[in-house]
């Protein structure tokens, strides 16, 4: 964890395999998955989140244009994907903002989205090394990130890092690593029924 602010937290019974890490989802909150290309975010979402929770910019971009990678929609794609995401919480659920979530207004837009709803805003940082990145990247069956755009996006990661923990979010848990993320657990919350 060096260099990694203080206000990210880890399960620190992770380091000794006492236990996997884990991350605890309220009822209704904001995830903001954060990393770059090939990085598990998108796996990571669909293992522990329902389909309806995931608001991935690649599917938004698809379903404005038909290709996921189309950048010239971006500003469109996450513009649908925000009200979308907005109407959901207005409903008590939960989102997950599956995007690469690497620039501060990005973030930040994640962050007014769980303030305007007076929820929980959550990050889950991606810290793979750059070669798994690269290999899951290529591996992928649909869009495929060039791989100098992934080594852009990691080196930008790995500069961001030690200040997601000042961005405003109320908990960062940072997975560090493939045997981490195969092994963290996601714990989610539920309203007590009425």
């Amino acid at each position: 964890m060096v260099g990694v602010d203080t206000n990210v937290r880890r399960d620190a019974s992770a380091a000794d395999g006492a236990r996997p890490p884990r991350i605890v989802v309220p009822a209704m909150a904001v995830v903001a998955l954060i990393g770059p290309s090939g990085s598990g975010k998108s796996t990571f979402a669909r293992r522990h989140f329902a389909a309806a929770e995931i608001f991935s910019s690649d599917a938004f971009r698809a379903s404005l244009t038909g290709r996921e990678a189309d950048q010239g929609i971006s500003v469109e794609a996450f513009a649908a994907l925000y009200a979308a995401a907005a109407t959901r919480l207005a409903g008590g659920a939960t989102v997950v903002i599956d995007a690469t979530n690497l620039a501060l207004d990005a973030r930040g837009q994640a962050l007014d989205l769980a303030w305007s709803a007076a929820c929980p805003a959550i990050a889950v940082a991606f810290d793979l090394p750059v070669e798994v990145c690269l290999a899951w990247n290529e591996a992928r069956t649909g869009r495929q990130v060039a791989a100098g755009v992934v080594r852009r996006q990691h080196r930008f990661f790995q500069r961001s890092l030690p200040h997601l923990g000042r961005d405003g979010f109320d908990v960062v848990h940072l997975i560090q690593g493939i045997d981490e993320l195969s092994a963290v657990a996601v714990w989610h919350r539920r309203r007590p029924r009425a």
